[in-house]
């Protein structure tokens, strides 16, 4: 391979690299709340496949001998520290399941009713979610969330309008909570709930 190519493949495989990093850090947190980035495999997948691609980069783009061996083995067994560590945190979390969907009084969003058991414990998490109906630009947000260990879950969650939702906790009188979304992005302006 000429000097040329192998720069060519160097620059080809940091900018690949630096891609990946950031697809998998952009999945991880998904400041959007993107059903469809969430749909995506693991963030931590994307950011491994970026760090290998970071040792290929020293491999082919750094001349020095022992040098190139030492980064690249490096980079190689960070990125095995680190997809291990993920993949085994990854194991723990118990993906919810639904139990029901309501749409809004004007179909453009849906009320989602989860649960699912809490982390290395036996009782059951509530989760309450908003997602608007957009295709591939939907989006989906947390109104509420609770651990049947701490406290009971709202004894009715319900659309009050077309933009907002009210939660009503134990008996009538014990309290309520309203929830006003953006019509937008569905946006709650609060949650409720604790101990998730």
């Amino acid at each position: 391979m000429d000097t040329r190519s192998r720069r060519g493949l160097v620059i080809g495989l940091v900018v690949g690299a630096g891609l990946l990093v950031a697809a998998g850090v952009y999945r991880q947190f998904n400041p959007g709340h993107h059903v469809a980035v969430d749909a995506l495999p693991a963030g931590w997948l994307f950011m491994v496949a970026g760090l290998m691609a970071g040792a290929a980069a020293c491999w082919f783009g750094v001349s020095r001998r022992p040098v190139r061996w030492f980064a690249t083995v490096a980079i190689l067994v960070v990125a095995a520290a680190f997809g291990v560590f993920a993949g085994m945190m990854n194991s723990l979390r118990d993906e919810p399941s639904e139990s029901r969907r309501v749409g809004s009084p004007d179909g453009r969003m849906a009320l989602v009713f989860l649960s699912r058991s809490a982390t290395f414990a036996p009782d059951i998490v509530y989760e309450y979610r908003v997602r608007t109906n957009a295709g591939l630009a939907s989006r989906e947000w947390a109104i509420g969330c609770v651990n049947s260990d701490i406290d009971a879950p709202p004894s009715r969650v319900e659309w009050s309008g077309a933009n907002t939702v009210l939660a009503e906790f134990g008996p009538p009188g014990r309290g309520s909570v309203r929830i006003t979304l953006d019509p937008g992005t569905g946006r709650p302006d609060r949650t409720f709930g604790g101990g998730c």
